[in-house]
């Protein structure tokens, strides 16, 4: 049985007293030594107690390093055939908005390609972002209107906004900082890796852009196949920037939309 010393030491004080009184002249006690144990027993809960006391630390919020304000988007050259091999991965090309999700202790900032704060033109959005399990954390993305099939179509985000009918969703494919530490020299499957567990428990407005590793024209032919925009290639160790990643990312798209 696991006993507080809060009760050892109201209890034991009246048991000390009473035998103090039964050792008054005249009294008979039987057990002298019972007074003993119990004076060592109060002692010693009164001694611990206030060394559990001095011992809690007071815990602090650590304040992480924010995000950078802003980083440039890595773009993508098109080619006309999609790269093959292990060393490639391969997404679903989107037709939306690509966009940069900035957030920083519960502030949220939606970032356009140029940097343009559109934050105000997507609340929803901004509030997922802002229910994610993170302090801080900076992610690229595409925001895109979907059709019933689960195509996305740019006429349905140019006029669109997210709290009207059809709400938008925003396509996370990358992270590049996550609670004070900066992801960008990562090898891309390192980055997603980190990014699709941060995204299991978000609302249907935020999804994880997932891939296909190798068989690029496969892919790529798949994608004509069901009418898609294309797909867009990626070096699965491919670090992010727009200096040093040429040649890391390509975008292959279908041929209705070749001349994108």
């Amino acid at each position: 049985m696991l006993v507080e010393d809060d009760d050892i030491h109201g209890d034991g004080v009246n048991v000390v007293a009473r035998l103090q009184v039964m050792a008054e002249p005249g009294a008979t006690v039987r057990c002298p030594d019972e007074m003993q144990k119990l004076r060592y027993i109060v002692t010693m809960g009164k001694s611990a107690r206030a060394a559990v006391t001095g011992s809690v630390p007071i815990r602090r919020r650590v304040e992480l390093p924010p995000p950078p304000p802003r980083i440039k988007p890595q773009l993508a050259k098109l080619v006309e055939e999609a790269p093959d091999g292990p060393d490639w991965l391969h997404e679903m090309k989107l037709d939306g908005y690509r966009m940069h999700a900035r957030l920083d202790a519960s502030r949220v900032q939606i970032l356009t390609r140029r940097g343009n704060d559109w934050t105000d033109k997507y609340p929803a959005t901004a509030k997922s972002i802002a229910g994610l399990p993170a302090q801080n954390a900076y992610l690229d993305g595409e925001l895109c209107g979907v059709l019933p099939d689960g195509r996305t179509a740019f006429n349905l985000i140019q006029n669109a906004t997210d709290s009207g009918e059809g709400s938008l969703v925003f396509f996370l494919f990358d992270l590049l900082f996550l609670d004070g530490e900066n992801l960008m020299a990562l090898p891309l499957v390192e980055r997603k890796a980190r990014l699709a567990p941060l995204l299991k428990a978000a609302p249907g407005s935020l999804q994880y852009n997932d891939h296909q590793i190798g068989h690029g024209p496969e892919s790529h032919r798949l994608a004509c196949e069901r009418g898609l925009e294309g797909i867009v290639s990626k070096r699965i160790d491919g670090r992010y920037g727009p200096t040093g990643a040429r040649g890391s990312r390509s975008n292959a798209s279908t041929a209705r939309n070749s001349s994108s």
